[in-house]
């Protein structure tokens, strides 16, 4: 009688292998191990092993969490002081946008009050017969003064006599050279000088209807 043989496998282990987790010890992580003593005192409040707790593998996992957010907070504070240095580069940019601005308003008022001044001027100098005298005869004025005063429209002793403190403030800023020089050397005097010294006389005309320029 044949009988065949019935091959036997080995049977399966039904214990399951739990994966080992890794230990730390306090050198290592100390939160790790203050959780681990957290949960060993909760185990014995409760009377149950401490893996009923939590087991090492989710005190680890909340260990890294406490390192995740502790590098979060310390990234939160770097981009803070970045925002922070960013508001003060923006507060200094718009002061500073402010102050020119300022100075903006400030040029575009002197160009427009030189500009009325260089108006009046040149109207002064349209109102005034288109003669010619020879300025250097003032003492003080030469060919190159006289030739920048007949570019700005100043040819005849009668305009330099009728100068106001105005219209010498007003050349001062144009020619610096000059100051000190139009007051200490009389121009204006002088020119009136001359002035009267050219004037012919009105016929039929008496002292007080001279129209002489006096000395103020």
């Amino acid at each position: 009688r044949l009988e065949l043989r019935k091959s036997r496998r080995p049977a399966r282990s039904r214990t399951r292998r739990h994966r080992a987790s890794p230990e730390l010890s306090a050198t290592d992580d100390p939160l790790f191990e203050a959780l681990r003593a957290l949960r060993r005192r909760l185990a014995e409040e409760q009377g149950v092993p401490p893996y009923v707790i939590f087991h090492d593998a989710t005190l680890q996992e909340m260990a890294a969490l406490r390192e995740r957010l502790d590098q979060a907070l310390a990234d939160l504070e770097q981009a803070r002081a970045r925002l922070e240095r960013r508001d003060a580069r923006i507060e200094a940019l718009e002061s500073e946008l402010a102050r020119l601005r300022g100075m903006r308003e400030r040029m575009l008022r002197e160009v427009h009050e030189r500009e009325q001044e260089l108006r009046r001027l040149r109207n002064r100098a349209r109102s005034e017969p288109l003669s010619v005298d020879d300025l250097t005869r003032i003492r003080g004025i030469g060919s190159k003064i006289q030739e920048w005063l007949n570019a700005l429209g100043v040819t005849t002793y009668r305009q330099i006599a009728a100068w106001s403190e105005e219209d010498v403030a007003w050349l001062l800023e144009r020619e610096p050279r000059l100051r000190g020089r139009i007051q200490l050397q009389r121009w204006v005097e002088e020119a009136r000088r001359l002035a009267n010294a050219a004037a012919p006389e009105q016929p039929g005309g008496s002292a007080g209807d001279s129209d002489e320029l006096t000395e103020p």
